[in-house]
């Protein structure tokens, strides 16, 4: 899958890297790691908030943390299966709810994508 052209690790860079070409200056983005997003959901959110130009209280915060929590995610999930007629029983979207930080990857896939991506994994904060 990482050499996969349409899927791999090429296309998550031609993917970054239009973000950072093709937008225009006077357009404002912000780039969520899903790391940062697991290690501090509601400060990131907060964030967006702010970006956005809002002010929200903490309880909504909260709320909204609680509501997307893996645990919750996973019992969505298997409630939603039950009613989806159109996915195979084994079909799951939510997986480990974690990161991995390269667990499981071959030396030679992990030279691969550094020699493929190493430049724009600096650029957002992935070294």
């Amino acid at each position: 899958m990482i050499r996969d052209p349409h899927y791999g690790i090429e296309a998550w860079v031609n993917h970054a890297q239009s973000w950072l070409t093709q937008t225009r200056p006077s357009v404002s983005f912000c780039v969520i790691k899903y790391e940062d997003l697991c290690n501090d959901t509601a400060g990131i959110l907060r964030d967006i908030y702010t970006l956005l130009g809002f002010t929200i209280e903490d309880e909504v915060i909260h709320r909204a943390v609680e509501s997307s929590s893996f645990s919750k995610m996973k019992e969505n999930e298997a409630f939603c299966a039950e009613k989806n007629l159109t996915l195979p029983k084994d079909f799951t979207f939510v997986r480990k709810g974690g990161t991995s930080r390269g667990e499981g990857i071959s030396p030679e896939d992990l030279s691969f994508i550094n020699k493929r991506a190493g430049t724009m994994m600096k650029i957002f904060g992935y070294t």
